[in-house]
């Protein structure tokens, strides 16, 4: 009895002790507890605070949209699209079968391939549907369904493809320029970023979370270029034609705009497409008209014959000894023509483009001056051109020049330059002596349509005086008329311009087969406008290689649609590529919005009709036009359609599903299209004479015969559409 209250107590006494060492621990946990919650929430509370937030939220950029790039007509040559990406958190999808045959009807998608993708995969959020190059994006913005998730971003989207890409150039995949207009303008064009707090729930999907800042997205301003997305199409089809006719390697073409500077087009081959990038593609992005340099052979002849005139050596009429064809200057250096004429006047000597008559001119004019008057027009500097790429060539200082450097020189070899330069030289030429800086970009225009800044042409310096260049004028009309460059005549008016053909210089000295051709041209050569260089790479073993067969021809074609296209009438106009754009600065693409449906309505009034259907098509905006069902409907040439009313008022406050804006408008002449400037056809055969001046709506009288002598009313002067010229012609002349 004693032994079990002995062994009772023994066991009383370990319980007691166990309850002891279990209430000791608990005691110790809740102070290790206190203690670390003290030290979460009171000594570390903004650490574990910001790391819950790392946890739980997270800081998203959101992209703006970037700028659009509009062409001289306020034509979008690159926009916005975007790429979307749908996901799916099939836990948090209610009805899986009602929420995917929702998906599968927006995005035109197979409902299977979807449901198979969520049975696969235990993922949270699943990528069911990506899409690129959407341009409606609404439809989206409308989806909200449980469990699924979508993702806007922008991507650039280059309205005509490869048209003006090399100009235009692209975006990596941060949307940044790389290349061109976007590679110069970038920071113009990007605009800034915005930034969204997105909350994680529980099962790690995430949402915006609106209690904290969020900042919006600022787009970026709009750039407009020089370039006419019309001229050029027309380039680029024709400079593909011709390199697959004369079999060249490749080619270039520019377009400019004689009285102001401005690139009108510019094309080489081969090209790219910014929306299908290859690596293959890496040729075709360059832009070859200012990267590739080149002796540019007899069109470098003006260089010469300018300096030379403009000095005072020589006239028109000088004499100068041709050598038979055949001008030896030393031991392996021999001049040669393809005329092997004993002499030929100065004029002869361009419009037959004789290699030993430069080079004998050359050597009057020396190397000092020689060198001075290709610097001053351009040669062997940069141009100043706005983008990227430009190679300045190399132009031979005097104390380089060895025996028959400076004969070879004056003939376009041992020298480079790239095409812009030397169509500028030209284009000088053509604007009585003036030199302008070239000019790609016109304006830069905020998302309101406010303009930043705009460029105006620049007169760099006078290469010439107003006499040589009319002078020289005269002498590249005859090339046409009479010399090398018969292929480039033009079917409604005069041109005026210069063949040159060059060997390619090899490893082993200059090639007898491979070629280049070029031809450099402006017109009307009475009143010049526009300049238009062609230019053909390597043609190898091929019959016509020289500039006058390959590339006059390519000139012509170019000429004559670009005269079809802008009216002939118009090239005399001093209104031509002047054109006041006040009206499309408010109403530019991105125009003002105050939320997702609405917008303020522009002043469309006295805009022309082509313009403002462009700006509403693009906003999806509804339009009806008084008396017109179809405004695509075509109108004569010269007649400008303007907007004279419309419906709802410049300013208004509107919400575009409920917006249907009509117009009234009226067919209104151009000035310049009932009058005309007399031509100069002074010195030309009767035959020529007469197609100029009645091609411009002249009634024609004539007396005598030969070639015209003079004529009345006098050259220059502005006339209506008409009016009797009376020729006076001279067999003696």
């Amino acid at each position: 009895m004693h032994k079990e209250k002995q062994n009772k107590g023994i066991i009383n006494l370990t319980f007691d002790k166990k309850i002891k060492i279990i209430s000791t621990i608990f005691v110790l946990f809740f102070i290790v507890l206190i203690g670390r919650l003290f030290n979460v929430q009171i000594l570390n509370s903004e650490k574990f605070q910001l790391t819950a937030k790392k946890q739980t939220q997270k800081k998203e950029i959101i992209r703006p949209l970037r700028g659009i790039i509009f062409d001289r007509n306020m034509k979008p040559l690159v926009t916005n699209v975007f790429d979307v990406s749908i996901t799916a958190n099939p836990k948090r999808i209610k009805n899986i079968d009602s929420t995917l045959n929702i998906i599968s009807k927006i995005t035109e998608g197979d409902k299977g391939k979807y449901i198979s993708l969520l049975s696969q995969k235990e993922d949270s959020e699943i990528q069911i549907e990506k899409l690129s190059g959407v341009q409606e994006t609404r439809k989206f913005d409308t989806l909200k369904l449980d469990g699924i998730n979508i993702t806007k971003s922008p991507v650039r989207y280059y309205t005509y493809g490869s048209l003006a890409s090399q100009v235009l150039g692209y975006t990596d995949d941060q949307y940044k320029g790389r290349s061109g207009i976007e590679y110069t303008y970038d920071k113009e064009l990007t605009g800034s970023t915005g930034l969204v707090i997105m909350q994680k729930d529980g099962q790690g999907n995430k949402r915006p979370f609106q209690g904290l800042f969020q900042k919006y997205p600022e787009n970026g301003s709009n750039i407009v270029v020089t370039i006419d997305i019309n001229i050029q199409q027309i380039i680029e089809e024709e400079l593909l034609k011709g390199v697959k006719e004369s079999g060249a390697k490749g080619g270039k073409v520019l377009v400019i705009s004689v009285r102001t500077g401005e690139i009108l087009a510019m094309s080489s081959y081969p090209t790219f497409n910014p929306n299908e990038k290859k690596s293959s593609d890496t040729s075709g992005m360059k832009n070859r008209v200012i990267s590739d340099i080149y002796e540019p052979g007899s069109t470098y002849k003006l260089i010469t014959a300018a300096g030379s005139l403009e000095d005072n050596l020589f006239n028109r009429n000088s004499v100068i000894n041709t050598e038979n064809g055949e001008y030896v200057l030393g031991k392996d250096l021999v001049i040669k023509d393809v005329h092997g004429l004993p002499s030929m006047t100065f004029e002869e000597v361009i419009i037959n483009s004789s290699n030993v008559g430069i080079a004998k001119i050359s050597e009057r004019l020396g190397k000092e001056k020689f060198y001075k008057y290709s610097r001053n027009f351009g040669l062997g500097t940069f141009s100043g051109i706005e983008i990227m790429g430009e190679n300045k060539g190399l132009l031979k200082h005097p104390s380089d020049f060895k025996n028959g450097t400076l004969q070879f020189c004056s003939m376009g070899y041992q020298i480079m330059t790239n095409v812009l330069q030397i169509s500028l030289a030209y284009a000088s030429i053509a604007n009585n002596g003036f030199l302008m800086k070239p000019l790609i970009v016109k304006k830069c225009i905020s998302p309101e349509g406010k303009i930043l800044w705009k460029n105006e042409p620049i007169t760099l310096r006078q290469t010439v005086s107003e006499k040589t260049a009319k002078i020289l004028n005269e002498f590249l009309v005859g090339v046409i008329n009479n010399g090398t460059g018969t292929a480039a005549e033009l079917e409604t008016v005069s041109a005026a311009g210069k063949t040159g053909t060059t060997q390619i210089l090899t490893k082993s000295g200059y090639s007898k087969t491979a070629h280049n051709g070029s031809f450099i041209g402006y017109f009307p050569s009475d009143s010049p406008s526009l300049l238009v260089a062609v230019y053909m790479d390597e043609l190898v073993n091929t019959g016509d290689f020289y500039g006058g067969k390959v590339a006059a021809p390519v000139f012509k074609r170019i000429s004559d649609r670009i005269i079809e296209y802008v009216g002939q009438n118009s090239l005399y106009s001093p209104e031509f590529l002047n054109e006041d754009f006040n009206k499309l600065q408010i109403a530019s693409k991105d125009i003002k919005t105050k939320n997702e449906n609405e917008f303020i309505m522009p002043d469309f009034t006295g805009m022309e009709l082509r313009n403002a259907i462009t700006i509403l098509n693009e906003k999806k905006i509804k339009f009806e036009i008084e008396g017109i069902k179809n405004e695509k409907e075509t109108i004569a040439k010269g007649v400008r359609r303007l907007v004279v009313e419309q419906s709802i008022a410049a300013g208004k406050e509107i919400n575009e599903k409920d917006a249907t804006i009509k117009f009234k408008i009226k067919d209104v002449k151009s000035e310049w299209n009932n009058t005309q400037v007399i031509p100069d056809v002074v010195g030309l055969s009767l035959r020529q004479a007469i197609t100029k001046l009645s091609t411009r709506g002249f009634n024609v009288e004539i007396t005598g015969t030969g070639k015209v002598e003079s004529i009345e009313p006098k050259v220059g002067e502005l006339m209506p559409n008409g009016t009797k010229v009376k020729i006076i012609a001279n067999n003696k002349n």
